[in-house]
């Protein structure tokens, strides 16, 4: 309840918006980059599991790409 006590409540005052698309890119650039150092990690610690992962990703885009 508000200070009149009619029952209503009165909204939280906002921040103001910030750039959803900055918020984006920004997210979009901390998930780039774990993706970075974890293949830098698995390449290291596990070079032939990584070439049959990289092997099989290229598969799959190859037939997604020359779909008919």
């Amino acid at each position: 309840m508000d200070e009149s006590g009619n029952g209503h409540t009165r909204a939280l005052p906002q921040p103001p918006e910030e750039a959803p698309e900055q918020d984006a890119l920004v997210r979009l650039g901390e998930i780039i980059g774990q993706i970075d150092r974890r293949t830098r990690e698995l390449v290291t610690e596990h070079p032939v599991l990584a070439l049959s992962g990289a092997m099989a990703i290229g598969w799959i885009l190859g037939r997604l790409v020359t779909r008919r």
